[in-house]
């Protein structure tokens, strides 16, 4: 907290005059019980946490520098869908082997294969939410927009390649982890390519997602742990690794051994359970995020009665 606001908080701690001067929205930071009208001094009535920590931690410092949004809601819509939709493509995916394990033991039906069209429908989704990264408000950089434009115009090979791989080859072939589908080197390549676009679209959107990230003094100032952009590209190369090493064996076959399949599995299942796990926790992110891009953050000014903070004339 800055030099002025924390000059404030003492002042209304030491001054009895000032004692009932919270007349903003303020929520209790344990237990969300509204501390509108008591005291800068007081406690939570409901568990006891000093309203002095509660501003501590939901009042932003730099709220005031912070250029406002174009449009709120479609900001904090957009970075939902862009998270939510992209989990659940790999909610899909995953269910999609699930299934395919399912018949291989149980000879249950393969039906849920054909659910692969989900994935390239909701990844396109993802694409459109990615469009409020493009220019949320007038102030940003114009190598933010451009970075981020190119990032959305990357989804349309992306959502191609998707569905070449979900909906055309796996629906052909079968299940690719359970048979010969999984050598077929036109697979492969397609992975590779998903991955490579992946990793490039993760890259170009960082600057845009930090843009809304750093609007939170909690996510900002690591009150709140948050999933970063870069450590999801760091899991996308891990899966891209064992896919090359996996490409590598079968464009030369000395290389084909049961050590180096189980070196190229390993980084996939490590990879993409790390990349499950990014987005989990950046549809977290977002969700923590979505109340505060819709309100703004929050100013001393937004809680305590301007009169308090001004002092006496």
């Amino acid at each position: 907290m800055d030099e002025r606001t924390h000059d404030n908080l003492k002042a209304q701690s030491t001054n009895p005059d000032l004692a009932a001067v919270l007349s903003g929205e303020l929520l209790c930071w344990s237990c969300k019980y509204d501390l509108t009208g008591l005291s800068v001094t007081s406690q939570c009535p409901e568990c006891g946490t000093p309203v002095r920590a509660t501003l501590l931690a939901i009042v932003d410092p730099e709220a005031t520098s912070f250029k406002p949004l174009r449009s709120p809601v479609y900001s904090a819509i957009g970075l939902v869908t862009w998270s939510g939709a992209a989990l659940i493509a790999i909610f899909c995916v995953l269910l999609l082997r699930v299934s395919d394990l399912s018949f291989e033991l149980f000879s249950m039906s393969e039906s849920m294969r054909h659910f692969g069209v989900l994935v390239p429908v909701l990844t396109g989704l993802s694409g459109l939410g990615a469009l409020a990264f493009i220019r949320p408000h007038n102030a940003v950089r114009a190598w933010v927009s451009i970075r981020s434009i190119a990032a959305v115009l990357l989804y349309a090979p992306l959502v191609w390649l998707l569905w070449n791989l979900h909906v055309r080859f796996d629906v052909i072939y079968g299940a690719p982890y359970f048979g010969d589908p999984i050598n077929v080197r036109e697979r492969v390549v397609r992975r590779i390519g998903i991955g490579l676009l992946v990793l490039v679209i993760a890259l170009l959107l960082r600057p845009g997602v930090r843009e809304f990230a750093k609007r939170s003094v909690l996510l900002r100032t690591g009150q709140l742990s948050r999933q970063t952009v870069l450590a999801l590209a760091s899991a996308v190369l891990i899966t891209l690794v064992g896919d090359l090493v996996h490409f590598s064996s079968l464009r030369w076959p000395v290389m084909q051994s049961v050590i180096v399949d189980t070196i190229w599995m390993a980084f996939v299942v490590i990879g993409s359970a790390m990349i499950l796990i990014g987005f989990i926790g950046m549809f977290i992110d977002s969700l923590r995020l979505f109340p505060v891009l819709i309100k703004g953050p929050k100013s001393l000014r937004d809680v305590i009665r301007k009169e308090a903070l001004d002092g006496p004339e």
